[in-house]
């Protein structure tokens, strides 16, 4: 029996190593009734030979295509049908599959993933289908610019090792594996003494060991693989410059770091926290947003098996890549040298300190966390030591620790300038002259009220305040000491038009950038000094704040969340910065093809409906959003106070570990009512289309991007439920859709169905994504799905799989306050009835076969749909 882990103290874990060498590590959280487990093989990337480029990840998918017992499909529609879901994933050190059940339904997932694991048949012809779905995930990770800049500089630093390659292998290399190759492999690394079971959740340890004896018992008794050391060289200093076709350019500063299980990592981790993460970090607060000369900065500290890096990203424009740089470079220069303030260094431990407690939320995050301090750092209880360092280093030591890492004779620089470069007229380094430029700048220092009306319905209280708003709240006797809260009100894309598009995201966003008694830098500050979040939101029918914070921390954060809410200034200068912002996003949105495809659609699907409108706004209409307008529009929107139907204007609610009675309090007093002028939005019916709509878009990227767009329903409207099975059957690695046009045509790697419905009504959507020669036979794929749900009923066993797999992701999304609080919310500010919480799953569950057909035939009418095709 191990020590408990310090993030969850109340529940021991304990380990047990069968008799044939496989690990099993149970974990019993009791916070929800779901249970993940997860079976981590000691084998990636890392360990492919010569001409096998890519093999670890194919053989992952290939664990998903069919066992004696199961056929193809038939693995993940088994867990779907219990609510659950199934995926998996491959690294250079390790591969993870994985499975999130309800609590009831944990056999069925172990019973599932270890069949996958231990039986699966590595059929020639399924794995011919499956290297063209590989091949369309190669090609999308190219058109990423993340994707392309992390691949540069891992060549740079990792030269000449395994974590140098991609682990997705190469097209050529994927089309030549073949299934005596992939029954190889798993021979050899798919071993009990390779194997790790991670058992997490609402379980009892003493079943949870009796079924993985008898499921994995018998599994292969060959010795696990020895594996020579493999630390990479530290490379000389460096630079590469790589042009990119993307609106963005990248750079990033790495040098080399130690693997997981060296003594310098939580120095590191701090270290990278106090530069580069957070609002208030140093590359943040100055670099971003007081010189304005990024899009995006960050810091971070890469730490796997068996080396890692020290890495410092950011995106701007091609103009100023080496000004920005040289800003990165002076942050990182001054840190060193001068060192931190105390304040600095207890964020960071805070920081550390929150993620790990709101990783306690979900079973699938405490699982990943001791997997990967289990496998990548060779010790289950690895974790509770890395937050005790964490916890004791002293700011010398952080020090000491990064001079020692971050040395001028190893940094590697990677620029990539966007496409505009061409065309831009800058002149840029040379690769040798970026080189110099890093060896210049760091070689010198890195070195070594009345009461409340309440009633309470179905475990939720609901308090009418005294302003008029209504706050609920529902506290579910969780351990975790965690609250989340929210407050909105009817606004969103419903209340824009095309000359104010975007101004709820721009307006959300400076909720938190400064008012009379703080600024920007003081909320920021004192947000992340107690790791909480505190945050504006605006979509499609709401816009207000949200919070999530540590118990302990609540009273403080709530005087930033009140504070902010009541009296944003929008201040000159914080509004150019998001602004500035923004803009970027909608340039940059080129990068995302599959969005510029589902864009196109809604256009021409809502006319001139305010859906039909991008939450980003336009460069026309943010430039033309002033600050008087926004700081008018935003206090009447987020005032206390009943609307003109006489509803509150605006809705609380909180979940997690707290009490009403106080927060009510609290709320009275801080946010009386206040008039206002600002009517809510009404509703409206949305043009749709009385004849097919065809848009072509052409970008210049690998794979092509089809959507076909159809009218929808309301949110509040019954068809809901049956458009919400109606589109499971089709989604999900057990789907029509998969099995159909991946698993047997192999034309595609993503593929889906979705329904959004709002206020008003919304859409149905398909997609997929394919590559161009193959655009016409994804079409009519789609349709023959299309026509077959409209003409004939579907099955009994797909109707029972759609519902269950429903409930059961219904209980898994609402593990986390931050969910509950909004679906408290939602429900309320849309109209819902408060038994909308638990009414749901009964009204899923009655769904007929009738129902189902019913829909297709009412709301799939070819003809009067969008087909929407962006392709190259």
């Amino acid at each position: 029996m191990n020590a408990p882990l310090s993030t969850q103290a109340n529940n021991e874990m304990s380990t047990l190593t069968l008799d044939n060498g496989l690990r099993l590590i149970t974990q019993p959280s009791t916070g929800a009734p779901v249970v993940a487990f997860q079976i981590w093989i000691h084998a990636g990337c890392f360990d492919e030979l010569e001409g096998e480029r890519g093999l670890a990840h194919l053989h992952e998918h290939m664990l998903f295509k069919g066992t004696p017992t199961r056929g193809v499909g038939e693995i993940a529609a088994a867990v779907e049908a219990e609510g659950g879901y199934i995926n998996a994933w491959t690294s250079h050190d390790q591969t993870c599959y994985y499975v999130v059940m309800p609590a009831h339904a944990w056999k069925t997932g172990l019973d599932v993933l270890s069949d996958a694991v231990c039986n699966s048949l590595f059929d020639g012809e399924e794995l011919g289908r499956e290297i063209e779905v590989v091949v369309e995930e190669i090609k999308r990770s190219e058109d990423s610019p993340g994707r392309l800049a992390w691949r540069t500089m891992s060549e740079m630093i990792f030269a000449g090792h395994p974590y140098a390659l991609p682990v997705l292998g190469t097209i050529d290399s994927v089309r030549s594996m073949t299934s005596e190759r992939m029954l190889a492999f798993w021979g050899k690394h798919y071993v009990a003494a390779n194997t790790t079971v991670i058992a997490a959740g609402d379980l009892d340890p003493t079943e949870v060991a009796a079924e993985v004896q008898a499921r994995f018992g018998g599994y292969s008794l060959a010795p696990a693989q020895t594996k020579p050391a493999a630390v990479p060289p530290r490379p000389k200093a460096a630079a590469r410059v790589r042009e990119t076709s993307f609106s963005e350019s990248r750079v990033m500063l790495s040098f080399p770091a130690p693997d997981l299980s060296h003594v310098d990592v939580p120095a590191l981790d701090l270290f990278a926290l106090i530069l580069g993460q957070g609002e208030s970090c140093r590359l943040n607060r100055r670099v971003r947003r007081d010189r304005q000369l990024v899009n995006d900065v960050g810091a971070s500290c890469y730490t796997p098996r068996y080396a890692g890096l020290f890495s410092l990203s950011a995106t701007t424009d091609v103009a100023r890549l080496e000004e920005a740089l040289d800003a990165c470079m002076a942050e990182l220069r001054e840190l060193l040298d001068k060192g931190f303030s105390t304040e600095e260094l207890e964020r960071a431990r805070s920081l550390v300190l929150a993620e790990a407690t709101y990783k306690r939320e979900t079973v699938q995050g405490l699982a990943n966390s001791i997997g990967y301090f289990a496998v990548a750092g060779g010790d289950p209880s690895g974790e509770q030591a890395y937050f005790a360092a964490v916890a004791e280093v002293s700011a010398e030591q952080v020090l000491d620790a990064a001079r020692r890492w971050l040395r001028s004779e190893h940094a590697q620089v990677a620029i990539l300038p966007g496409k505009e470069l061409a065309d831009s007229g800058v002149m840029l380094p040379s690769e040798a002259q970026w080189c110099a430029k890093v060896q210049q700048a760091l070689a010198t220092v890195l070195r070594t009220a009345p009461a409340p009306n309440k009633d309470i319905v179905d475990g939720i209280e609901r308090i009418d305040l005294p302003s008029g708003d209504v706050l609920l709240v529902r506290n579910d006797g969780s351990n975790v000491p965690v609250v989340s809260l929210r407050v909105a009100t009817l606004a969103g894309l419903r209340a824009e038009s095309v000359e104010t598009s975007g101004q709820g995201r721009l307006m959300s966003e400076l909720l938190t950038r400064g008012t009379t008694l703080r600024s920007a830098d003081q909320i920021s500050l004192a947000t992340e000094a107690m790791a909480s979040d505190i945050s504006g939101f605006s979509g499609r029918n709401s816009m207000g704040m949200t919070l999530h914070c540590m118990t302990r921390n609540l009273e403080p954060s709530l005087d930033l969340l009140f504070d902010s809410l009541r009296d944003a200034q929008v201040p000159e200068m914080e509004l150019e910065v998001a602004r500035k912002a923004q803009l970027q996003d909608i340039a940059h949105a080129s990068d995302a093809p599959a969005r510029i495809a589902f864009r196109a659609a809604l256009e021409a699907l809502y006319g001139d409906h305010p859906y039909a409108l991008d939450t980003l706004g336009t460069k026309q209409s943010v430039c033309a959003l002033s600050r008087n307008d926004l700081l008018s529009t935003l206090r009447g929107r987020m005032a206390s106070g009943r609307d003109q139907r006489g509803r509150p204007r605006l809705v609380w609610s909180a979940a997690g570990d707290v009490n009403a009675d106080n927060l009510a309090e609290r709320i009275a007093e801080a946010c009386p009512a206040r008039d206002t002028e600002l009517l809510v939005p009404t509703a409206a019916q949305a043009p749709y289309p009385q004849q097919k709509v065809e848009v072509r878009r052409q970008a210049d990227k690998a794979q092509a991007h089809v959507v076909l767009a159809f009218p929808g329903t309301h949110l509040d409207h019954p068809d809901r439920f049956a458009m919400g099975v109606l589109t499971t059957v089709l989604s999900g690695q057990g789907g029509r859709l998969f099995l159909q046009l991946r698993d047997k045509q192999s034309l595609a790697y993503t593929v889906s169905a979705m329904s959004s419905e709002g206020i008003d009504a919304g859409h149905l959507a398909f997609y997929i994504g394919t590559s161009p020669d193959k655009v016409q036979e994804a079409l009519t794929g789609l349709y023959h799905q299309i026509d077959l749900l409209v003409q004939h009923p579907i099955s009994k066993q797909e109707l029972a799989r759609a519902t269950q797999q429903l409930a059961g992701s219904h209980a898994i999304g609402l593990q986390r306050s931050g969910a509950r609080a909004a679906t408290l919310c939602f429900n309320e500010l849309y109209g819902l009835p408060r038994d909308a919480w638990s009414d749901w799953l009964d009204q899923m569950l009655s769904v007929s076969l009738e129902d189902v057909q019913r829909v297709a035939q009412s709301y799939l009418t070819v003809g009067r749909h969008v087909e929407a095709i962006l392709a190259p």
